[in-house]
């Protein structure tokens, strides 16, 4: 059986797999191109078909509502030997291998969009959270340094130094912050070490 991957390409899985190397054996160029036919074309082809019929193998769709979701390559010596009644239960249960397939592709999408709006919600709640950590020490330097800068107020030398190192505390607070918020950046794109 082949299986399509995100970017439509096939990827081999072969059943029973302890045949798998003798089973590859015979997927050349040729074979796998019927594969992508019949992926492109929603159709059989091949052999014991009016479709490629050189091929050693007859290629059967796997079928989603939205498409082809696979490939499934049947040794031709096999084909012809089942019943009408056979090769319909087999189809069957190949539309019923798609649809299934499909369900998994929807499932592993929602999760996607249900991850990436948890990381949108803690991104804004990060967001809110830092800047309200931030509005705090800028608001008490920047009263801080009006009230250095104010000539009319006379300060005792010992409260100038007090509003001075309330500043130098709430300046170093904020680079304390701006560093461990580079540090998440750094995680978040995988260049921390």
């Amino acid at each position: 059986m082949f299986a399509l991957t995100k970017d439509e390409k096939l990827q081999f899985h072969v059943t029973p797999a302890e045949r798998e190397s003798e089973l590859l054996k015979g997927m050349t160029s040729e074979e796998c191109g019927v594969a992508d036919w019949v992926v492109k074309n929603n159709k059989r082809a091949g052999a014991t078909t009016t479709t490629l019929s050189n091929s050693r193998n007859l290629y059967l769709a796997v079928r989603g509502m939205q498409g082809v979701m696979g490939v499934v390559a049947v040794p031709s010596k096999y084909y012809p030997n089942l019943e009408v009644f056979e090769k319909n239960l087999m189809i069957s249960i190949l539309n019923e291998c798609g649809l299934i397939l499909e369900r998994r592709r929807l499932q592993q999408e929602n999760q996607a969009i249900e991850i990436e709006t948890q990381q949108e919600r803690l991104r804004s709640n990060l967001l809110r959270a830092i800047s309200h950590d931030l509005r705090t020490p800028l608001t008490s330097i920047s009263g801080n340094a009006g009230i250095l800068m104010e000539k009319n107020i006379a300060l005792s030398e010992e409260k100038k130094q007090e509003l001075y190192s309330s500043i130098y505390d709430d300046s170093m607070w904020l680079v304390n912050l701006t560093e461990n918020l580079l540090s998440i950046t750094r995680i978040e794109n995988g260049t921390m070490r």
